[in-house]
C-alpha cells in the first residue's frame, strides 16, 4: 500500500465531527413530515441533553444516521476522495500546505477534510463533491486551492 493511501486509507469513516448540513436537516424536516415535537425528540434521543434539540446540534455523522433510521438515503461527504487519483492527491496536499489539516490518532497529520467539505459547499468554484466532477471541473478547484495555499495565514506564499 503506497505512503498515501496508509495515512487516508479508512479516513472518511472516522467521525470528523463536522456539522449536519443544510440538505440534511431538510432531509430530515421531510422525514419527519414537519412533526417539530417528534424532530425534538429524535434528536435529543442522540444527544442525551435536554438543551440539544435541534438538528443544529447534531453532527455530520448523527445526521446521517438519523436519516438513516428515518428510512432515508444518507448524504456523501463532498471532500471523499479516490486515493489513486492524482488531482485528488494535489488537492489534499494543497490543503496541507494552507494549514487546513488536523492530527488523527491512527495516521497523524491529514488534510483536514471537515474544512475541504465546507469549501467545496461554499467557496468552490465547482459546487459538487469530488468524486463528482470531471477533470476540468477538478482543475479548477485547484486553481482555487493554489490562491488559498498562496494566501494563507494573509501573507503571500512563495510559489
Amino acid at each position: 500500500m503506497t505512503a498515501f493511501r496508509e495515512r487516508y486509507h479508512g479516513f472518511l469513516n472516522n467521525n470528523c465531527n463536522m456539522n449536519s448540513t443544510k440538505q440534511q436537516r431538510q432531509r430530515i424536516y421531510q422525514l419527519c413530515r414537519g412533526d417539530k415535537e417528534k424532530k425534538r425528540s429524535l434528536v435529543f434521543g442522540i444527544t442525551n441533553d435536554m438543551r440539544l434539540t435541534s438538528t443544529h446540534d447534531l453532527d455530520f455523522d448523527q445526521a446521517n444516521g438519523l436519516i438513516l433510521s428515518l428510512g432515508g438515503t444518507p448524504e456523501a461527504r463532498w471532500s471523499s476522495f479516490t486515493p489513486g487519483n492524482k488531482q485528488h492527491s494535489y488537492i489534499l496536499s494543497l490543503c496541507m500546505q494552507a494549514g487546513h489539516c488536523v492530527q488523527h490518532p491512527k495516521y497523524g497529520q491529514v488534510a483536514d477534510l471537515n474544512w475541504l467539505d465546507k469549501f467545496l459547499h461554499e467557496d468552490s468554484p465547482v459546487k459538487k463533491a469530488l468524486r463528482s466532477m470531471s477533470t476540468e471541473e477538478t482543475s479548477k478547484v485547484i486553481h482555487a486551492l493554489e490562491k488559498t495555499t498562496k494566501w494563507s495565514n494573509g501573507r503571500k506564499v512563495q510559489s
